[in-house]
């Protein structure tokens, strides 16, 4: 029993083991740069999104992510204008929508581990204690996509453009 019980430590301590060195690596890695083109960043939520197309505004560069509350774009706009200093002008989506109580119920609400996974790579970590935020999904998904995965950083974060077809859709 004594050896089973030694066994189980050691298991125990080689897995806590290989998620701290993970997470180690994964946090202390370098992200890649947001490499822009143009001087014309457009970014914001769905809305903008599909609404201007890039063939139209040539030196723009669209980082628009489908449901993106203010508080993800504040973020995101930080690091792309740290990284980016050749981005003169920001087109931004402005709705209702970005003003209504919904947009905080994505942040504190089940749903907000959808915005974290998208996110957690540019948030800070004190994160909770300057917005109200759901603490628990936001640690956690830290931790576990820091921890449990190896992570290339594909900069979720970004976004882009979205074209639809063009034309009144008929309702039959």
């Amino acid at each position: 029993m004594a050896l089973f019980i030694k066994n189980i430590f050691i298991f125990i301590g080689l897995v806590g083991l290989f998620f701290t060195i993970n997470f180690l690596i994964n946090y202390h890695r370098p992200t890649d740069p947001a490499n822009l083109d143009g001087s014309i960043l457009i970014m914001g939520d769905s809305h903008l999104k599909t609404a201007i197309d890039p063939v139209g505004l040539p030196q723009s560069s669209y980082v628009c992510s489908g449901v993106e509350s203010y508080v993800m774009t504040f973020y995101k706009l930080k690091k792309l204008i740290r990284e980016n200093p050749q981005v003169k002008e920001v087109l931004l989506s402005f709705s209702y929508n970005n003003f209504s109580g919904y947009q905080e119920l994505r942040l504190i609400g089940s749903r907000a581990k959808s915005q974290f996974i998208r996110y957690y790579e540019i948030l800070p970590l004190d994160l909770p204690e300057q917005i109200e935020i759901n603490d628990t999904k936001f640690y956690h998904t830290f931790i576990r996509e820091l921890a449990l995965y190896p992570n290339f950083f594909d900069s979720k974060y970004l976004g882009g453009f979205e074209k639809h077809k063009s034309g009144i859709e008929k309702q039959i």
